[in-house]
């Protein structure tokens, strides 16, 4: 089995027509040998807490130069979409517009500056896709990745958030979440940089993430302060929780080995 995430934009046409929207990255899956029995889709849409009605109005997209179709599937669980005996080709996971759904997040925090010190923040569902276009804006902008954990709430979509800090200018006051690329992010500009910075997300009034940044997180090892940072320390990412979930290496090929008839596949 072979499987890659691609251009989320190729049947973005198709889905305004059709008034879906996606929950999960648009996915090239093609079986090499053998029969797939059952196969899980990835989908960010945190099922406790969204509109009760939104399983019934998940769906299928199967996409290839013919056109598009939809169709149920089999289950939805808590962070894939079951498939049994599926055909593939480009597949997506969609929810009709306009039925309410919470969204499990990523933060993502890149250094732009050292003087003063700059942070862009980035809050974005958490799938493939979106993880690829933050990173690949963080390489263009010149930014060294930040590592921290994932908030354990998820958020309404369409709803605006906040980030907050006492010791740290934040722009802009808040951000509305939306699957949309280039994403929204946050510019956080702080001038003390002797002491730790505490971030807070905050939703519906509720603080659903929080972190402290100390100084050894934003430092430049070297102690060479430089605005903006070089193409050098862009060059080292620190890799997150999520880009672990699904490794470069395993997003072009999982094979189904030791199965030369029938398999099942868990895609991430």
């Amino acid at each position: 089995l072979q499987y890659r995430p691609t251009d989320p934009e190729v049947f973005k046409a198709e889905l305004v027509m059709l008034q879906y929207t996606p929950i999960g990255p648009l996915m090239d899956i093609r079986v090499l040998s053998g029969e797939v029995v059952e196969a899980h889709l990835p989908h960010f849409a945190c099922l406790e807490g969204s509109d009760p009605s939104f399983s019934d109005a998940v769906r299928v997209l199967r996409g290839d130069s013919s056109g598009v179709s939809l169709e149920k599937c089999a289950q939805l669980t808590r962070f894939h979409a079951v498939l049994r005996r599926p055909s593939f080709s480009l597949v997506e996971l969609l929810v009709r517009i306009g039925i309410p759904m919470r969204s499990h997040v990523d933060t993502l925090i890149y250094r732009t500056r050292d003087v003063p010190l700059t942070l862009f923040i980035y809050v974005v569902p958490r799938d493939a896709s979106m993880i690829t276009a933050v990173e690949e804006e963080g390489k263009r902008i010149g930014g060294k990745r930040i590592n921290t954990h994932r908030p354990d709430a998820s958020i309404w979509m369409n709803a605006k958030f906040s980030l907050k800090s006492e010791k740290a200018e934040i722009s802009p006051n808040e951000i509305t979440l939306k699957y949309a690329r280039p994403p929204d992010l946050f510019e956080v500009f702080v001038e003390n940089t002797e002491e730790s910075i505490d971030l807070q997300l905050i939703s519906d009034g509720d603080t659903i993430w929080q972190a402290t940044l100390r100084r050894v997180d934003y430092s430049e090892p070297s102690g060479v302060a430089g605005s903006p940072l070089s193409a050098s320390a862009a060059s080292e990412p620190i890799p997150t929780t999520a880009s672990r979930e699904t490794p470069p290496s395993e997003e072009a090929s999982l094979s189904n080995k030791g199965m030369e008839k029938r398999s099942q596949a868990q895609i991430s």
